[in-house]
């Protein structure tokens, strides 16, 4: 068996492993075992960009931001909050634009509804007030056009809540973005 081996006498070794990662917030990412971690997640935080990159350890988080979601499973005709966001996570007054996407699927019945909402709120730093009128797209069938998906203001926070139909088991998703100036 021959060995064939080249001396490095000339240029340069081939570059190392990335050792550390520095991201947004100048939080820095150093690897552990020779491994950097990067998971992706949401939040709620505003951000213009709608992207941000935070370090804990050995991991990259790197998260949508301005991002809302919430899912909810309903039995009854119990109007029940789904969401609640917040105002306070911006300080100063402001506006909030906010573009939401929301289904249910009526597991009993196999039914389906779609909802399709953009709306703005005043923050005033104390309280939210809603700015009318709001565009809602509405997509139901059969039942389902009993069900109901609502965005409310109360004080500080803005609330999603849903109404399904009783006896009915109802599973909900809400996802929304926003943007806010001020």
């Amino acid at each position: 068996m021959s060995q064939f081996y080249v001396g490095v006498t000339a240029g340069s070794l081939p570059p190392s492993a990335v050792e550390t990662f520095t991201a947004d917030d100048a939080t820095v990412a150093t690897a552990a075992a020779n491994n950097i971690n990067n998971l992706s997640a949401t939040t709620t935080a505003n951000n213009i960009n709608g992207i941000r990159t935070t370090n804990s350890g050995s991991t990259i988080n790197v998260q949508l931001t301005n991002t809302i979601t919430g899912t909810l499973s309903t039995t009854d005709a119990t109007t029940t909050t789904m969401i609640t966001f917040p105002f306070s996570t911006n300080t100063g007054p402001g506006t909030y634009l906010f573009d939401f996407h929301s289904a249910a699927y009526n597991l009993t019945d196999a039914l389906s509804a779609g909802y399709e909402t953009q709306f703005c709120v005043r923050w005033d730093g104390v309280n939210g007030n809603l700015v009318n009128p709001q565009d809602f797209v509405t997509i139901e069938e059969g039942a389902m056009s009993a069900c109901d998906l609502a965005f409310t203001v109360s004080g500080a926070n803005l609330l999603v809540r849903v109404t399904g139909l009783a006896g009915k088991n109802i599973n909900w998703l809400s996802s929304g973005k926003y943007i806010y100036v001020s």
